[in-house]
């Protein structure tokens, strides 16, 4: 029966010896790098789409009424049915000039919020896989344990 003991002693020692080994193994953590650079050139895209739109819409609005009574009381004293053509002339030409200066404005708003932040939301999800890594090492660590108690219950009943 003492040579029993003596073996499940030296048994006892190992376990022992790998629950140490598990306890200290370093659990790598991956780290995403080349994630942020792509998400950076996809909002420029798309906040060049919607400055156009509410630019021009605004603009032609207002521009017809103004340049619309300048040329008609000049161009009524000499003869009616010219005025009528020369009238609707001068109209687009004014309404032309005017879409040009309000995309000026419209374009330097849309860069000044920056789209940065979303693309880093992206990144968080990349990283949470870490924590999780190193529960399975504690895992491991404890299941090592369990087994050594095991051991040692093994070592007394006999």
């Amino acid at each position: 029966m003492k040579m029993a003991f003596g073996s499940l002693q030296l048994v006892m020692v190992l376990a022992l010896l790998a629950t140490s080994s598990f306890a200290q193994s370093p659990v790598p953590s991956p780290t995403p790098t080349p994630t942020p650079t792509p998400p950076a050139s996809t909002p420029a895209p798309v906040s060049a789409i919607p400055s156009p739109t509410p630019a021009p819409s605004a603009a032609p609005v207002p521009s017809p009424a103004s340049p619309s009574p300048a040329p008609a009381p000049t161009v009524t004293p000499t003869p009616s049915p010219a005025p009528s053509s020369a009238t609707p002339s001068p109209s687009p030409s004014p309404s032309s000039a005017t879409p040009s200066p309000s995309p000026s404005p419209t374009i330097a708003s849309p860069p000044a919020p920056p789209s940065a932040p979303t693309p880093a939301s992206s990144d968080v999800p990349t990283v949470s896989p870490t924590p999780s890594d190193s529960f399975a090492g504690v895992t491991a660590a404890s299941a090592a344990t369990v087994l050594t108690g095991v051991v040692f219950a093994l070592a007394f009943a006999a």
